[in-house]
């Protein structure tokens, strides 16, 4: 088991094990843009704004309060100008939403004028997979191909764009506020017909600002199953996954596989054809049969070479992630993964080595890049980081079993 006081050593020796072992030589991380245009470029700070002074925007707006179709997730405030048109209210009425296409839960519209109304439009949707609102926001912006003129992110629930839409002949500068609250989308749009931005954004921008969920909730977007690696560990994984794992009849080395399957029906009869999008790979290795750590990652590059997977370089280290406190070292990295036998797609491999107990856990994932498909880039990596922030030492998992 790693002393406490040398986990830091034993982070940069990892770290130079990877870079050693898995390429012969230490490549540097990609700079941004190597990769990551298709998403970059996307991502431009807001334009700045000279705001209202607050005492003279809270006397021009009315604050609204409402929980749509008595349906707490979707509770929300905004303050909206006033003398606008506000539209039905939509409190009481029964519904359902799904998973593909907003719902309009309420709309205000300004006075009419040459030129076209502004208007303010509150919607929702279902969300179906785990998803960052960042993620979720992007990848709506590639499908439609819009181009954000500017764009932040508040938190993992929470992101505000500004774009340029046209609509019946009106270019529009729209401000979108975007809320993931528990398996609900809430969104604000703000319309302005461009003629009249310049007099309208620091009210288009300051409405935005007061959006916000009234009953917030970090309810999960899919239900977590249990993977029990006999009474060594517990690896949580969304239910959508599927797993796949030979009978565990010893502790010393297990292994298991988590599938993201995407199933389409046959152009010809009724029949379903199924297609692997992500796998990730949970390996849990006995200190006792295998004490050396540079051995078990030569051992996971020949498997994975043997698959015509091959690794790349390095694209980053990843900080940000929550891992279990049992473990006394851990580290993720993502590096370029490379398909010797079709050259036509991108991949990513994502590596996690954690330690406690006697137990080294190999951790990993193969996915389409994220300029490759996003969706499933950004399905894949978010489900990733749930499996990981899951995985736990039980009962014998927390011995050393050389002692």
């Amino acid at each position: 088991m790693i002393a406490k006081g040398h986990v830091l050593k034993f982070r940069a020796l990892f770290t130079l094990v990877l870079a050693v072992v898995l390429f012969g030589s230490a490549y540097p991380a990609w700079s941004s843009g190597v990769r990551t245009d298709a998403i970059s470029r996307l991502k431009k700070p807001m334009p700045p704004i000279d705001l209202m002074p607050k005492d003279q925007f809270l006397s021009l707006s009315e604050e609204y309060k409402t929980i749509p179709y008595g349906d707490k997730s979707l509770g929300y405030s905004l303050r909206w100008p006033k003398g606008w048109v506000a539209g039905e209210d939509k409190g009481s009425s029964n519904f359902e939403l799904n998973t593909k296409l907003f719902t309009s839960i309420n709309i205000w519209y300004s006075p009419p004028r040459m030129g076209g109304r502004s208007r303010i439009e509150v919607k929702a949707v279902d969300l179906e997979f785990q998803l960052t609102a960042e993620q979720w926001f992007l990848q709506n912006v590639l499908e439609s191909g819009q181009t954000l003129e500017g764009f932040t992110v508040h938190s993992l629930n929470k992101v505000e764009a500004l774009m340029i839409v046209m609509e019946e002949d009106i270019s529009y500068y729209v401000r979108t506020m975007t809320i993931i609250n528990g398996k609900r989308v809430i969104q604000a749009q703000y319309f302005v017909p461009m003629f009249f931005w310049n007099e309208e954004k620091a009210m288009q921008a300051q409405c935005l600002d007061t959006f916000s969920a009234t009953y917030p909730t970090e309810s999960m977007i899919e239900e977590m199953l249990d993977f029990q690696f006999l009474d060594v560990a517990v690896v949580k994984y969304p239910e959508s996954w599927r797993v796949r794992s030979k009978p565990l009849t010893t502790v010393e080395r297990m292994n298991v596989k988590f599938l993201n399957i995407r199933e389409t029906k046959s152009i010809i009869g009724s029949a379903v054809e199924e297609s692997v999008e992500g796998q990730v790979d949970a390996s849990l290795v006995s200190s006792q049969i295998s004490p050396s750590l540079i051995k078990e990652i030569n051992e996971y590059k020949k498997t994975l070479e043997g698959t015509g997977m091959l690794i790349g370089k390095k694209i980053e280290n990843l900080e940000d992630y929550k891992y279990s406190s049992n473990f006394s070292f851990s580290l993720t990295e993502v590096y370029e993964g490379i398909d010797s036998t079709n050259d036509s797609m991108e991949y990513e491999l994502w590596v996690t080595v954690m330690v406690s107990g006697g137990y080294f856990y190999f951790i990993s994932l193969l996915t389409p890049s994220r300029n490759e498909s996003y969706f499933t880039w950004a399905r894949n990596t978010q489900s990733y980081k749930l499996i990981i922030e899951g995985t736990n030492p039980t009962g014998a998992g927390f011995y050393d079993t050389g002692n």
